[in-house]
């Protein structure tokens, strides 16, 4: 069976004032309670917002408001998305094989788990764990660092890179240098 896409198109009523650049359409009429009305849709949205004002010089003010609004989100998306791009674009510059990476989790403990880069592809990383020195500070505490090349039995893992580091199951993996120590707790 083919893959149907949609092809509704949203209906707005006559007289609708269309701003496509922000994404935004008005419906503006008076009322039989000469209330002056506009409605609002967003995007391709078929459901409007829809608000009163006493006078039409208060609508059309927040008619630009959420304009500018609009504008202002467009920027915000469009610089994180930029932003977003060249920190990935740095870490994929980052992570080479021999990389090692840190990761922790836990929820009533901190578990600090160490990672080494084996094979580097276009968007992900073929991992394994490595083992880690641990040096006790307290009873069930301790400072841990990575010991590079001593490969644990599990088996690789491919793992994407995100900006921020490799994704894991809960959370990421950041890069650290060899002689890094992290917090590690655990309890009986």
């Amino acid at each position: 069976m083919a893959n149907a896409t949609s092809t509704k198109t949203v209906q707005y009523p006559e007289g609708t004032m269309h701003l496509p650049a922000v994404g935004l359409h008005f419906f503006n009429y008076t009322d039989s309670k000469g209330r002056f009305i506009s409605q609002m849709f967003q995007g391709k949205s078929a459901k409007s917002v829809g608000y009163a004002f006493r006078t039409e010089d208060s609508r059309f003010k927040w008619i630009a408001q959420q304009v500018e609004s609009a504008e202002y989100r467009i920027e915000a998306n469009a610089r994180y998305k930029a932003e977003a791009a060249e920190k990935k674009a740095e870490m994929l510059a980052t992570l080479k094989v021999g990389q090692i990476l840190h990761y922790s989790w836990g929820y009533d403990q901190t578990n600090a788990e160490f990672y080494q880069v084996i094979e580097r592809k276009a968007k992900t990383v073929v991992i394994r764990q490595i083992g880690r020195q641990v040096r006790d500070t307290s009873d069930m505490t301790s400072m841990v660092k990575p010991a590079r090349d001593q490969f644990l039995a599990k088996a690789p893992m491919t793992k994407l890179i995100t900006s921020h580091g490799v994704k894991m199951d809960y959370g990421i993996a950041s890069p650290c240098g060899d002689d890094e120590e992290f917090y590690d707790s655990s309890y009986a």
